[in-house]
């Protein structure tokens, strides 16, 4: 049975290159009128063309960078994170930097 709420949002995925975003694009890709992934300048390329085959429309972020998620948030209804530093090898990322602070929602009243 097709589920009309969610054809009708635009879903961020913030982790979307790892294991458990691209598999929530995936899933969401029929089900929601547009699914974007959030995806970093250091993401692999075939990670972020395996995510446009599956029609999900790519935006450069950083968790660690509050104004380019403030971007990232513009013209979502929804916001799912996968994203984690537990198995991330990019300079800079711990628990601290990544899994802590919370998203800045604050910034996007609407959509939180």
């Amino acid at each position: 049975m097709e589920n009309n709420i969610t054809k009708n949002l635009t879903v961020l995925v913030v982790g979307a290159t790892g294991v458990l975003g691209v598999e929530v694009c995936r899933q969401l890709a029929p089900a929601a009128k547009k699914v974007k992934g959030l995806v970093r300048t250091s993401s692999q390329k075939e990670k972020v063309d395996g995510l446009h085959e599956l029609g999900v429309e790519t935006v450069t972020g950083d968790m660690k960078d509050p104004q380019s998620l403030y971007q990232a948030f513009q013209n979502v209804d929804a916001i799912i994170s996968t994203a984690t530093s537990t198995i991330s090898h990019q300079e800079g990322d711990s628990i601290e930097t990544v899994d802590a602070p919370p998203l800045p929602c604050h910034r996007v009243p609407a959509k939180c």
